[in-house]
């Protein structure tokens, strides 16, 4: 099973992720999600399959509204490193950009309507 390595822009988050392949991803055109032009993985990482290295327990987080979603980003660099659930903030949806294996371009990308959830 394939292993990724991931981090935010400074490197002071950065984490391990076994999945298989990536080869699709969503892009979500809520506010949020929209203005930081993301690609986030299909499923949500349990930590059983990702784990940080660095940087988990100084995560800043954005919550806005009614949402049910943390936005997770670095506080020094700001890069967004992906979503976890309220009800589960270790499940993880990974900004996957943030993983420099990956070709974005390649991804069979979904697209989510969040805007209309809002």
């Amino acid at each position: 099973m394939p292993r990724y390595q991931g981090h935010c822009h400074c490197e002071g988050v950065a984490y391990r992720l076994t999945t298989p392949e990536i080869e699709t991803a969503m892009m979500c055109n809520c506010s949020i999600c929209r203005r930081k032009n993301l690609v986030l993985s299909e499923p949500w990482f349990t930590p059983a399959e990702l784990s940080f290295s660095e940087g988990f327990d100084s995560l800043s987080i954005y919550r806005w509204q009614d949402c049910d979603v943390n936005h997770l980003f670095c506080p020094t660099c700001g890069v967004h490193i992906g979503v976890s659930s309220i009800d589960s903030p270790t499940t993880v949806r990974l900004n996957l950009g943030c993983i420099d294996a990956l070709d974005l371009t390649k991804l069979s990308i979904r697209h989510f309507n969040g805007r209309e959830l809002l």
